[in-house]
């Protein structure tokens, strides 16, 4: 039924009664239900809000914590630094403790040591001082000498006059002195001539010729038995004659005596006075014997040949070594001479001292007594000019006795005369003709060739590598020939073996020194270089070079090679391309060539890398070393094993552009450039490269491999 506003007046009834149902229905829910909730509710946010209060006083707890903690750690922090930089303070004075003591304890060993030195110095002192041989018996009036003193002297008229006074001050007057002036230009004459009163004194004037030749005028104007020297800027010791012509009287066994020589300029190690007992062998490893204390018997000058006049440094210790080879000598405890440097006069100030020690030193070994032994040299051809590092070897052993002969397999395309025996044919009947002691091949890769024939003899066999052929694979190769008993290979090529094999010694290359001299006269704008004519050798730059720099001189002494005999008419067609540039000489014999590099000033060596196409391993070049010994300098191609062959002697170029930097340079050097280069080029060859002392090992091993096969051994 609808009202009359046509809603359902059903539908308002039971929502009066749903009311009138419900009123007290929610009255009791809110009752029984809501009100107990909302105490619930009321209670548990009243525990939420005492949580909270709870929760909020123990985070200002924790936080009021944290704030000390934090505190305390920045408080631990700061002391931790604290204590590290305190550490590290202490670090440091421990290190400079620890320095401080080590300084003091080097000084006090430094100071023990002087203290030990002082203490040697003075107890000689006082033997030379308390030293009294008995005083030689006086000479008559008018008598002979007992003592001829010889003093050359050149430009010295500042301290000539303060030296012959330490001679006439002598205690000994049986004396005469000649003083001979080696062409002096200054007053020195005039200062001699004070002395005219003096009969004692004989002055004799040449024109200059050194001071060898200088001491040998005067030791053939000698008049007493014994001879003394003293140089012009030194001094004697007023006892010193008187005690040598004692103790020589005494002794007629001795050959010579020598005293004490204070110095200031021998560099002797805590001491300044160069004194020791005579050792025949200490002799031969260097000089201790200055001439200024030198007192030598006349007959034993003369049966030695005085001074060498080749000489112009340490002729010295050359006169001492051979007089010491025929007569005993003796220190005698005595102040004999004052070393003084007064000036830059001194010739050891102007010569390079590794050439005049290798001249010396050369001699010596050859007067050393030699056994015979004979070596069969095997080679692919000779003689052949190309290979002068073969034949410097040769000439070498033979200068000490070694008797050689030659087995080539083929003829050389540029040879030279040669006297040696030269077999060809069978090896066996080289062997069985010349009956050697040692077989000794050249090049690694014909000894390998050569091994088959080797295996059927006893000897021993010694094999010697060149530069173009050595690898790891070929020394390996040839370590493993039978019968081998040493390689010989420089010191680069020995460094390609990862483990060394005891029968491998280094050995470097070396120059001829009767052929290749200090040459002090050099064609300054002379460019050199001498070569085999092969491909690997960079020739074209060579003849490039010489196009690019027309105000120069170039030389290109080339000696045509087996197997590439066409490559020199190659050579001749660049030259001519370019203009000619450089003057090309083919096949020079030997002495040529010498003469050629003696008046170079530069040495242009060129070479191709290895690398490169043509390019060979490198080893050292003998043309190089010769060069060197000239004093010519050496422009060489910048590579590692080059640059460690010539050292500070040498400059490195890279390319065409870079070698043209290097000659423009030059043109600007001025006098003590030039002398200097030429100083340190000499200097290198001799330390490292001359025969006599680079070629000595291999001698020294065939003796000792000859003596074991035939002990048996």
């Amino acid at each position: 039924m609808k009202s009359a506003d046509g809603s359902d007046a059903g539908s308002g009834f039971w929502r009066r009664m749903a009311g009138w149902l419900v009123r007290p229905l929610r009255g009791e829910l809110r009752r029984v239900v809501l009100k107990p909730v909302r105490q619930d509710v009321g209670d548990l946010w009243q525990a939420l809000a005492e949580v909270d209060e709870r929760h909020k006083a123990m985070i200002g707890s924790l936080r009021a914590a944290l704030h000390v903690a934090r505190q305390e750690r920045d408080g631990s922090i700061e002391r931790l630094r604290a204590a590290e930089a305190d550490l590290g303070d202490l670090r440091t004075r421990q290190q400079d403790l620890a320095a401080a003591c080590e300084r003091a304890g080097l000084a006090r060993g430094e100071l023990e040591r002087r203290l030990v030195a002082t203490a040697a110095e003075l107890a000689l002192l006082e033997r030379l001082a308390l030293a009294a041989p008995s005083p030689p018996r006086p000479a008559p009036v008018g008598g002979p000498p007992a003592v001829s003193v010889i003093m050359p002297t050149w430009q010295r008229a500042r301290s000539v006059g303060e030296a012959i006074e330490s001679v006439r001050t002598q205690t000994l007057s049986a004396w005469e002195l000649l003083v001979v002036d080696d062409g002096s230009t200054d007053d020195t004459s005039a200062v001699l001539a004070a002395f005219a009163g003096d009969r004692r004194i004989r002055v004799f004037r040449q024109e200059n010729q050194g001071a060898s030749a200088a001491r040998n005028r005067a030791i053939a104007e000698a008049q007493a038995p014994l001879l003394a020297f003293l140089d012009s800027d030194n001094l004697f010791y007023p006892g010193f004659l008187a005690a040598a012509v004692d103790h020589l009287e005494r002794r007629p066994d001795l050959g010579f005596v020598y005293g004490a020589l204070v110095t200031d300029a021998h560099g002797l190690p805590g001491s300044r006075i160069l004194f020791r007992p005579f050792d025949a062998g200490a002799l031969e490893a260097g000089n201790y014997i200055d001439m200024n204390t030198l007192v030598l018997r006349r007959r034993l000058a003369e049966e030695i040949g005085g001074f060498d006049p080749r000489l112009s440094a340490l002729n010295d210790w050359d006169l001492v070594l051979r007089a010491a080879a025929r007569a005993p000598g003796e220190a005698l405890p005595v102040l004999a001479a004052r070393y003084r440097v007064l000036d830059t006069l001194r010739l050891s100030d102007r010569q390079v001292a590794p050439y005049e020690r290798f001249q010396v030193e050369r001699k010596l070994l050859a007067r050393r007594p030699q056994p015979p032994l004979r070596v069969l040299y095997l080679v692919w051809h000779y003689p052949q000019l190309s290979e002068s590092y073969i034949e410097t070897e040769i000439r070498t052993m033979r200068r000490w006795g070694v008797e050689v002969a030659v087995w080539a397999e083929t003829r050389a395309v540029s040879p030279y005369p040669s006297d040696l025996p030269l077999f060809r044919g069978a090896v066996e009947a080289a062997v069985s003709a010349f009956r050697p002691d040692i077989l000794h091949v050249h090049w690694l890769s014909f000894a390998l060739g050569l091994g088959v024939l080797l295996q059927g003899h006893a000897l021993p066999l010694t094999v010697r590598a060149h530069g173009f052929e050595t690898s790891e694979a070929t020394l390996t190769a040839t370590l493993s020939l039978p019968g081998l008993r040493r390689l010989y290979a420089h010191p680069g090529q020995a460094a390609l073996l990862a483990t060394r094999d005891p029968r491998l010694r280094v050995v470097r290359n070396a120059f001829d020194s009767e052929l290749f001299r200090p040459q002090a006269k050099k064609e300054r704008r002379l460019v050199v270089r001498t070569s085999a004519a092969l491909p690997s050798k960079d020739l074209p730059l060579f003849l490039e070079s010489a196009a690019a720099h027309p105000g120069w001189r170039f030389v290109l002494a080339v000696v045509t090679c087996n197997g590439r005999e066409d490559y020199v008419d190659r050579l001749r067609e660049m030259n001519e391309a370019l203009g000619g540039p450089v003057d090309l000489l083919v096949d020079v014999p030997r002495p040529e060539v010498a003469d050629l590099v003696g008046r170079a000033g530069i040495y242009l060596h060129t070479v191709v890398p290895p690398s490169e196409r043509w390019g060979t391993p490198l080893g050292m070049p003998v043309s190089l070393a010769e060069a060197m010994a000239t004093g010519a300098v050496p422009l060489v191609r910048d590579l590692p094993s080059l640059r460690g062959y010539v050292g500070d002697a040498g400059l490195f170029y890279r390319d065409r552009e870079g070698l043209g930097r290097l000659l423009s340079s030059i043109e600007a050097w001025d006098e003590g450039e030039w002398s200097g280069r030429w100083r340190a080029a000499v200097a290198r060859a001799y330390e490292r490269h001359g025969d006599a002392l680079a070629l000595r090992p291999i001698y020294e091993d065939w003796l000792d491999l000859h003596r074991a096969a035939v002990s048996g051994a």
